[in-house]
């Protein structure tokens, strides 16, 4: 549990120097999605989503989310 709040704050820092950074939010919604916080996962998908609309990973991600 301790490495994944590690992660997660290591995602934070990288999106508040670089919102854009698209990976960061990826990764930190799956992050998100595996601890069973699905509403911060959801909210980083679909930034991804808005951001580039075909990402096929962040669309079956977030479905998944959608489902459970």
């Amino acid at each position: 549990a301790a490495l994944y709040q590690e992660a997660i704050a290591d995602f934070e820092r990288a999106v508040r120097y670089k919102p854009d950074l698209l990976e960061a939010r990826l990764e930190r919604a799956d992050i998100y999605y595996r601890r069973d916080n699905l509403d911060a996962a959801l909210i980083d998908y679909n930034v991804v989503l808005e951001e580039s609309p075909g990402d096929a990973e962040a669309l079956a991600a977030r479905a998944l989310v959608h489902y459970w």
